[in-house]
């Protein structure tokens, strides 16, 4: 559910999200010119959010413009048990330091982060790791496409993923400049592709099993090929296509 939130006072804003249905789990706030709000503001409209929030996209909002401390104290408001957050443009002009400081206010529990255009590139390797390794432990999909990383030689996009090594992680979205050079290819496949193979064969084994106690009886079944109500799940996507940019997103809403 996106939401405009443009040009309405703060006291209207809080009412339309106090008026959501509480079960509501996803929310899109991109492009809402949310850098404009002061953080006590930001932080009135996130404690506004639905409690069982799962979702939550604030993107190109310009909040970038706020210091780390009101950006960690913006996070610290977030629903606790959120599990989906998308950060793109979020963190552009931070220090190290900084970023480190932001990124420990994410909920504990989030599995999935969106980190793309953030000008992750400007930073050593040494400082891609540290950033990094601050993630919830819990993350199983990160988006760091649109960020250059290709800068970076093969040694440093090792590092940055050896991070990830023994961790939840089994998605990691990287720009196809990246991911096509050999040796990196290499290291992502030992990191981070043994277990995002192993968890597709379990969801694949999960889902036969729903199926199998799901099949109607074969005087009523539907052909194998297509059971009512499922799909093919898509393959795992690891790379942006040769885009140098990523797509506005407020222009396509």
């Amino acid at each position: 559910m996106h939401i405009d939130l443009k040009g309405i006072r703060q006291e209207d804003i809080l009412r339309i999200l106090g008026q959501l249905d509480p079960n509501t789990t996803s929310v899109y706030l991109t492009c809402n010119d949310l850098g404009l709000k002061t953080a006590e503001e930001l932080v009135q409209i996130f404690h506004a959010l639905p409690m069982n929030l799962q979702s939550l996209n604030l993107g190109y909002n310009d909040l970038d413009r706020k210091t780390a401390d009101e950006l960690a104290r913006i996070l610290h408001a977030l629903p606790t048990n959120l599990l989906s957050l998308d950060l793109g443009d979020f963190l552009n002009y931070k220090t190290a330091d900084a970023l480190v400081h932001v990124l420990r206010a994410l909920p504990p529990n989030l599995q999935s982060l969106g980190l793309q255009s953030n000008q992750l590139h400007s930073k050593t390797a040494h400082e891609l790791e540290r950033i990094l390794s601050v993630l919830p432990a819990s993350l199983k999909s990160l988006n760091l496409r649109f960020n250059y990383l290709s800068d970076k030689n093969d040694e440093a996009l090792i590092a940055l993923l050896e991070v990830f090594r023994g961790r939840a992680l089994t998605e990691l979205k990287l720009d196809s400049s990246t991911m096509k050079r050999p040796v990196v290819r290499t290291a992502f496949d030992a990191i981070i592709g043994v277990r995002a193979h192993n968890a597709r064969q379990k969801e694949a084994t999960l889902l036969g099993v729903l199926l199998s106690e799901l099949t109607p009886s074969p005087s009523a079944a539907l052909p194998a090929s297509h059971p009512e109500g499922f799909f093919a799940s898509a393959p795992l996507s690891v790379q942006a296509p040769d885009n140098p940019t990523p797509v506005n997103s407020c222009m396509l809403l």
